[in-house]
């Protein structure tokens, strides 16, 4: 049996006309899935910006200030750790039910959000559109997976990223809108008919095979119960425990260190679970981290994952305190970073395709953003404003370059038959760099912010900003109200903590750009084989037969039997 760690490395396929010319034309059955592809994927980018402008206002409406950050992260969990969960789920009962599912999951829970009168059901609705929404997340890219070959899908991939860029755009004036002359309440509400209307287009339009083999209840009976529920729990202890070890004397409570403990050591008893006799259809295949250049695509889709929410939820902190904007100044002043974002995903995207190459993207790409992380660290009250716009210019091309190019280096030297399970880990990995992006800079920000506590003259402010609150009262209207030396004491403290922050954020950043010179080229497969496409297509019968084919025969290789490889 051979190996998926002996496929030929550093052997790109050349990019010659004659290979061009093997593209297909695709039929109307092909384009007409996109359209409901498109709008799950604008959903969900809609529906962050939207509440990231709502928040302070539902905040006070409800009166929940106390537990705000879970109306975040709630959806954060669940949004993470249900993604291994659909990447089973649409192996087993196809993908067209899976997107059906998350599609209804995220409405159910918009729904119980916009009816919300206190922050238990707030905090339960978002729980639930995260179930939704970490569905919607990875299921989009595993379908353009089963209907182009590996050479073409960044470039299809690159549709969905540009229904995502809509979403962000107008996201925030959406919100703003509602806010103003509506309420808040339809923020939530205003999901309703977009969700309902993409369940109505992937319904009718998405012709795709199944795949399924055996009744739905030898399908249920596959589920990997125990090992979904651990990971979750994992997840939870760790977020958890993050969430709350900012406050003061957190990190040294027996009860935030147990919880971060108990997590971080579960995820590494989940894989053995998974490896183990005793789950014989896991979750997660130990099989997709045994090549090096997938193991390093997974840690690649990690890193960009932390250094897009460092850079998102820390840069608001620079132009608020130090700059002192208003929160609507703030939000105009990091649009060179929500901008460019995802049209450089998009480029990345079509020179994947071109020339079937991922490695010089994710170099390229966290090499920009080490770049622009690097000289946040100079900014400070008299930065011009051209220095930050172009350095967020900088961040976002390379943020944008690392997100397409993640899925191509996990895929390529991978069987076709683990798309599914690959594409939902790329996305849990993604997650997991989303939590440990807002968990990991708070935490350095407020340690350091706690150190610097004793320059500050005024004893009330000191006490104001002891517990936890340095990030909290990081915005225009607290350091409005302070004057004279208070003033510049405060807004040097949060120079210094922030630049400790972007410090630690290269680092972060540096090491995608060692896994990028690590990984290893693998040729991008132009054929496409799988049970999963569109209906009336040839397919494979047998996802155990070996199938996958690349560029060149020779390089054909038998899957690796889970049980031979444990």
């Amino acid at each position: 049996m051979v190996d998926t760690s002996v496929l030929p490395e550093e052997d790109v396929p050349e990019s010659t006309e004659e290979q061009n010319a093997t593209s297909k034309k695709h039929d109307i059955r092909f384009w007409a899935i996109f359209p409901g592809l498109c709008l799950t994927a604008i959903l969900t980018s809609l529906e962050s910006t939207i509440l990231a402008t709502a928040l302070p206002t539902i905040v006070s409406d409800l009166h929940a200030s106390t537990l705000s950050v879970w109306a975040i992260n709630a959806y954060t969990l669940t949004y993470t750790a249900v993604q291994p969960l659909f990447g089973q789920t649409a192996d087993l009962f196809g993908r067209k039910s899976s997107i059906v599912t998350s599609l209804a999951l995220f409405l159910i829970g918009s729904g119980v959000c916009g009816t919300a009168n206190n922050v238990a059901t707030l905090v339960a609705g978002r729980a639930i559109q995260g179930l939704g929404g970490g569905g919607i997340s990875i299921l989009p890219p595993m379908v353009v997976s089963d209907l182009v070959p590996l050479r073409e899908r960044p470039k299809y991939s690159a549709v969905i990223l540009g229904a995502t860029a809509m979403g962000t755009f107008l996201g925030p004036i959406v919100g703003g809108t509602m806010i103003d002359h509506i309420g808040w309440r339809w923020v939530f509400w205003f999901n309703l008919p977009i969700a309902g209307v993409a369940i109505g287009l992937v319904g009718v339009f998405m012709k795709v095979n199944h795949g399924r083999t055996a009744s739905i209840w030898k399908q249920l009976s596959q589920i990997d119960y125990v090992g979904n529920i651990w990971l979750m729990t994992s997840v939870a202890s760790v977020l958890w425990a993050l969430s709350t070890g900012s406050g003061d004397h957190a990190w040294t409570s027996w009860r935030t260190l147990l919880t971060l403990l108990l997590g971080i050591f579960g995820i590494p008893v989940f894989i053995l679970f998974e490896s183990s006799k005793y789950c014989p259809v896991p979750t997660v295949p130990i099989r997709l981290f045994k090549h090096p250049t997938s193991a390093l695509g997974f840690l690649a889709s990690f890193l960009n994952g932390v250094n897009i929410y460092w850079a998102i939820y820390f840069l608001p902190v620079y132009f608020q305190a130090v700059l002192q904007a208003t929160p609507q100044q703030s939000g105009i002043n990091i649009l060179p970073i929500l901008i460019p974002i995802i049209p450089s995903g998009i480029c990345g995207g079509f020179l994947i395709s071109k020339t079937g190459r991922y490695k010089p993207s994710q170099i390229m790409g966290f090499s920009l953003a080490s770049i622009a992380l690097g000289c946040f660290a100079t900014l400070d009250r008299g930065s011009p404003v051209a220095l930050w716009i172009v350095v967020q210019i900088i961040f976002a091309a390379g943020a944008g370059l690392c997100i397409t190019s993640a899925l191509p280096t996990i895929q390529a030297p991978l069987l076709e038959s683990d798309v599914g399970a690959a594409t939902a880990v790329w996305g849990f990995a993604q997650g997991m760099g989303f939590i440990c992006g807002m968990a990991i800079p708070t935490s350095i920000f407020e340690s350091k912010f706690r150190t610097l506590l004793p320059t500050l003259e005024d004893v009330l402010v000191r006490e104001t900003l002891r517990t936890g609150g340095a990030y909290e009262h990081a915005s225009h209207k607290f350091i409005g109200s302070l004057g004279g030396a208070v003033q510049e004491q405060v807004v040097t403290a949060f120079e210094i903590s922030l630049k400790l922050v972007w410090e630690v954020g290269v680092a972060f950043s540096i090491l995608g750009v060692v896994a990028g010179l690590v990984v290893k080229e693998v040729s991008m497969r132009e054929t496409l084989e799988t049970r999963y496409g569109l209906e009336n297509i040839d397919k494979v019968s047998d996802p155990e037969v070996p199938q996958t084919k690349a560029a060149d025969s020779s390089e054909s290789v038998d899957p690796i039997n889970e049980k031979d490889s444990r």
